[in-house]
């Protein structure tokens, strides 16, 4: 549990150091080249280019991590350099010239952090065991969301020193990441056959695979989409004033942010029972799309802040089985890419959710309902009851990885 923890503490640093710069520095950085008119536009550039990094940097670099052996590094090489290179991009998006600098910047900063995600993936892969599977998948989902709070309190103490909010962070993660590398133990990469190789490769394309990346893109796109519209809602559904309903909406995102965080951590430090993956999956579907009807049919704001505890709790139960699922279909060798690979189905939910939304909800304002935003939660939650019956025991049962019946080429003894 202490090497979980401590790969997990690392996580959550490099994800404090991409906090202040999505959430507050971006934006009034793009307002020195951009008026009011024109900056929403800029920002949306930028953001969408650092998620297409996101998206192809992290299987890119498990590729590379799964590869680099103990005398060159091992894994524990690319955290530290991609901290370091978070830390340049930092600085550089910080003191940008130009919006193309700016946008450069914010890819590499994107870029060199997913290196960092991909090393954490393949050093928790070499030596967790089965049963601790759901352990490890509960702290990392925990603090991906714990993570942002560092980054939340620095924005905030920080707002008037753009600069300053930008790159303390990163300096400090790139300490702290590099002090995790040094203690934690990692056997490297090693360089395999090509027929080992495409075995190992073959869970990718696997049915049980497919269905755990479709359940984390459903559940990463009902996250992202449950309360892109919450403002509006409690404005016309219960004819709140905007400083009420904007008051509503951050108690709703924290209290169901709150029951993610307590639900993976939950399974954190219980999770050991091996093969509880697929009763997890299931609990979490039905109780993420409980969560969502009960949103749409809420006759008041204090129930629609409870059904988004419920749906928070649930998605991050689906969050935690879902990677501890695919961890279990993986060789530790090339962990580090098929997680990268399984990632993209939360990148890729994010960009999706905005666009999603919008044709949900002129969907919902067709439906016989009260509302235009009941029927826009009820289509939201449609595709979760389909995904249930595609969760089935014989198939997403956990199992242990077969033996190899080649040994790797090169593999060299794990050192401190």
């Amino acid at each position: 549990m202490r090497r979980i923890l401590l790969l997990a503490f690392a996580q959550l640093w490099v994800l404090a150091a991409l906090t202040p710069p999505a959430v507050v520095g971006l934006s009034l950085l793009v307002q020195r080249w951009a008026g009011p008119e024109d900056a929403p536009a800029l920002l949306g550039v930028a953001l969408a280019c650092g998620s297409a990094a996101a998206l192809v940097c992290n299987p890119l670099f498990g590729r590379w991590v799964d590869r680099t052996p103990r005398r060159l590094g091992g894994r524990r090489v690319w955290l530290v350099l991609g901290a370091a290179g978070g830390l340049a991009g930092s600085v550089c998006v910080a003191l940008a010239a130009d919006p193309v600098a700016l946008i450069l910047s914010w890819v590499l900063t994107q870029g060199a952090y997913n290196a960092c995600f991909a090393a954490v993936n393949g050093m928790l892969s070499s030596e967790l065991e089965a049963n601790d599977r759901t352990r490890a998948a509960g702290a990392l989902t925990a603090v991906s969301f714990l993570g942002t709070l560092p980054g939340l309190l620095v924005t905030g103490l920080l707002a008037s020193d753009v600069v300053l909010m930008t790159t303390l962070l990163p300096a400090v993660a790139l300490v702290l990441t590099s002090a995790v590398a040094l203690i934690v133990r990692d056997a490297g990469g090693t360089r395999r056959r090509e027929a080992q190789h495409g075995r190992d490769l073959r869970a990718l394309r696997s049915r049980p695979f497919l269905v755990a990346f479709g359940v984390r893109f459903a559940l990463g796109a009902e996250l992202a989409g449950g309360l892109i519209y919450g403002l509006y809602l409690f404005q016309e559904r219960w004819s709140l004033p905007t400083a009420d309903a904007v008051r509503w909406v951050a108690l709703t995102t924290f209290s169901g942010a709150l029951g993610l965080v307590a639900a993976a951590a939950v399974l954190a430090l219980l999770g050991r029972r091996r093969g509880l993956e697929p009763v997890l999956l299931r609990w979490a579907l039905v109780g993420t799309a409980i969560g969502m009807v009960a949103r749409g049919l809420a006759p008041s704001p204090e129930l629609f802040l409870a059904a988004s505890v419920v749906a928070g709790a649930s998605i991050g139960v689906g969050s935690t089985a879902t990677r501890s699922l695919v961890q279990g279909m993986l060789p530790p060798e090339r962990s580090a890419f098929g997680l990268g690979v399984f990632n993209v189905a939360s990148t890729g939910s994010v960009i999706v959710a905005p666009l999603l939304a919008s044709a949900l909800l002129a969907a919902g304002a067709l439906l016989p309902l009260a509302d235009r935003y009941a029927g826009y939660y009820l289509l939201f939650a449609a595709p979760l009851l389909l995904l249930l019956l595609a969760v089935r025991r014989s198939t997403l049962g956990a199992r242990d990885r077969a033996p190899r019946d080649d040994a790797p080429v090169d593999a060299e003894p794990a050192a401190r």
